[in-house]
């Protein structure tokens, strides 16, 4: 099992409002992060989850979770809606992330926000392993993790995002000098600025709102 399903996205859960009563944690693996936003928002938070020894896990820290593929869950009308659904480093892995992030918008309650972590495919060591290993770098988790069946720049973002019908509330670069744990970490305040920020941006976190509600 993975570590990404252990532990509290710490960067996550700052993102959420506290206002929001009814959330969807979609890839809610076991259920540490919800767990935590609950906590956070005193509110009802929901998990999706592919795997159902990983669900098990989660519905001991939630009000519930749905065992599903995350295509097939939005591809249906909704029977709730959410304030708050989060995919945190989850639509890299869908077929069409384009088509499910536009479905959301029909889970959202008014006044509703989507919340996105997302890996940037431009991170300096993809081209370390392109140029100088002549190879495409295949790991078991990280931005090239070997599920990943989508890649995304910043552009790539953007474009993802408004033309699922949302708008920007919050926009932020997480830079990493290197995937896994170092003292270097401690000087990424340094590189983000112009001209090499984008090399070291290791994911892209957002606030999205849907556009004409």
């Amino acid at each position: 099992m993975k570590n990404a399903y252990y532990g509290v996205r710490v960067d996550v859960l700052e993102l959420v409002p506290q206002r929001c009563k009814m959330l969807l944690d979609v890839g809610c693996g076991t259920g540490l992060t919800a767990a935590a936003m609950k906590e956070k928002t005193q509110g009802k938070v929901y998990g999706l989850e592919l795997f159902a020894e990983v669900a098990k896990q989660a519905e001991l820290r939630m009000d519930g979770v749905f065992v599903e593929d995350v295509s097939s869950f939005f591809d249906k009308t909704p029977t709730q809606k959410y304030d708050c659904i989060v995919f945190a480093d989850i639509l890299e892995h869908i077929v069409d992330p384009w088509k499910v992030l536009r479905q959301s918008r029909e889970f959202l309650l008014p006044g509703g926000v989507v919340i996105i972590s997302i890996p940037n495919i431009r991170f300096y060591t993809t081209f370390f392993h392109l140029l100088f290993r002549a190879e495409w770098p295949y790991h078991d988790r990280g931005i090239h993790d070997r599920t990943h069946l989508r890649f995304f720049t910043r552009k790539n973002v953007i474009q993802l995002v408004k033309s699922a019908g949302f708008r920007f509330e919050q926009f932020r670069p997480y830079y990493l000098i290197a995937d896994k744990k170092t003292v270097l970490n401690k000087l990424r305040r340094f590189v983000g600025i112009p001209g090499i920020r984008g090399f070291f941006t290791f994911q892209y976190h957002m606030v999205i709102s849907p556009l004409h509600r």
